[in-house]
């Protein structure tokens, strides 16, 4: 009976150390990681005034295929109704608006739901709209900054 729980107690230390590792390989699998903040009212920076941050925003973020302008539908200043490409990955970002994922390498765009629309963050030049890239062996950092339709009165 001794020789049994010694076996059962060295089982249960290995089996512990085996997760523990599992686990961190898992968290260290994440390549992309940031922050998502709400922008309302007049937020644009002023001359003298430091910029502020806005508040973390826990929201659904979209990653698409790199997509196009013209791929938007019904697009409004930052917002559309409907992006006509391919969906890649989608995800919550917590309370304090942070989130991670694991993408494979290559060009992505993103979109962050928001007043039940597609939020577009910024556009990459004149044709598409939030492209990001993923590089291997290099960890990407977004930070989506959101602003309110309240922010164009």
């Amino acid at each position: 009976m001794e020789n049994f729980l010694k076996y059962l107690l060295k089982a249960c230390f290995l089996l512990s150390i085996t997760s523990c590792v599992g686990l961190q390989k898992q968290q260290q699998s994440f390549n992309v990681s940031g922050q998502v903040f709400e922008h309302k009212y007049n937020s644009m920076p002023q001359a003298g005034v430091p910029s502020k941050k806005g508040s973390p925003l826990g929201t659904t973020v979209y990653i698409y295929a790199p997509t196009k302008i013209q791929q938007l539908g019904n697009l409004n200043g930052a917002y559309c109704s409907q992006i006509n490409n391919t969906l890649i990955a989608s995800f919550v970002s917590d309370s304090l608006g942070n989130f991670k994922t694991k993408l494979n390498n290559g060009k992505y765009s993103v979109f962050v739901k928001y007043e039940d629309k597609f939020f577009v963050p910024y556009f990459s030049g004149a044709e598409w709209a939030s492209i990001f890239e993923v590089k291997e062996k290099e960890a990407t950092e977004l930070t989506i900054n959101v602003y309110s339709a309240t922010n164009n009165q």
